[in-house]
């Protein structure tokens, strides 16, 4: 079933906002704010940064929300530091230590050799205080009640861990890691693995799919932004150039009509199927997100515009 489209009444920050997070506000504080600067406009993020967290956060506003579940594309990587000695119940700097425990004296390469084994796909348990369903509840509620258990391990990715620095108790480190990895597990895990517990005390994410620390803007700074005029803003990026890793379809007429109207419609394209693809039309305006069935029959998902346009 597609999603029903708003009125075609666009704004000039419609699409996707790469803000950086400062430590402190929740992931939701940093879109109230968001919102307000856009005279409340509709808007959410993808891919959620815990309070203690900063960096990379993605702010999707107007009829982007929708794009919400597509983001990000590809891998993430944080910059993490993690405290070892230390046990918290949160798997971070904000928990509670239930648990010390003597640093070993490791060389770097002893550290580096452990934590190749945290490489690849990898089986990890979610932190107890964490948004995971653990049957039909999030785990967070039970963990408020003193049910520290954590949830069922899942297969996580993590594509590389580079060791950047040790100084006494503290690990710094840069993670690339696939959707759903938790950091605070992984700290969690090492500081279990060293002997010794461990939790992370610090962590911002330096990149999000194609979304980078380098080109985010701050929610300070984002307010005189919005009034500045200027064709090129690196911390946005309109509706109509969303998702640039999926593929595009070219629909015109009665086509992208039956489309937007939420009829199927037959393509002449590869015979793989199953993928989700962008349907736009031939002056590049994305109209709605659809799934291609076995290479010939387009389904809508989700629909951006009502109506086709001249």
């Amino acid at each position: 079933m597609t999603s029903n489209p708003e009125p075609d009444n666009f704004f000039p920050f419609e699409g996707i906002l790469n803000i950086n997070k400062p430590p402190g506000p929740t992931s939701f504080d940093i879109v109230a704010g968001v919102r307000r600067l856009l005279g409340g406009v509709k808007s959410g993020h993808a891919g959620t940064l815990d309070p203690m967290a900063g960096g990379v956060l993605l702010v999707v506003t107007g009829r982007a929300t929708r794009l919400a579940p597509y983001l990000p594309g590809g891998l993430k990587r944080y910059r993490a530091q993690v405290t070892l000695g230390r046990s918290t119940d949160s798997d971070d700097a904000q928990g509670t230590v239930i648990e010390r425990g003597e640093v070993p004296p490791l060389s770097d390469e002893e550290i580096k050799g452990i934590l190749c084994g945290f490489i690849g796909e990898i089986e990890q348990a979610p932190p107890a205080f964490s948004a995971v369903k653990v049957a039909g509840r999030r785990s967070y509620l039970r963990a408020r009640k003193g049910d520290l258990k954590p949830p069922p391990v899942r297969a996580v990715f993590v594509e590389d861990i580079v060791l950047i620095e040790r100084k006494d108790e503290l690990l710094t480190m840069e993670v690339i890691c696939g959707a759903g990895t938790y950091i605070r597990s992984l700290a969690r895990d090492l500081g279990r693995a060293l002997g010794c517990g461990g939790h992370l005390s610090a962590l911002v994410r330096l990149a999000e799919g194609d979304y980078t620390l380098d080109d985010a803007i701050s929610p300070d700074a984002l307010g005189e932004e919005l009034e500045r005029e200027a064709d090129e803003r690196s911390w946005f990026t309109p509706l109509d150039s969303a998702l640039p890793w999926l593929e595009e379809v070219e629909l015109e007429g009665n086509e992208l009509k039956q489309l937007i109207d939420g009829q199927v419609v037959e393509v002449n394209l590869d015979p793989e199927g199953g993928r989700v693809v962008r349907v736009k039309d031939r002056r590049g305006r994305l109209y709605a997100l659809a799934e291609l069935v076995q290479g010939s029959v387009l389904t809508p998902k989700v629909v951006f515009r009502r109506r086709v346009e001249g």
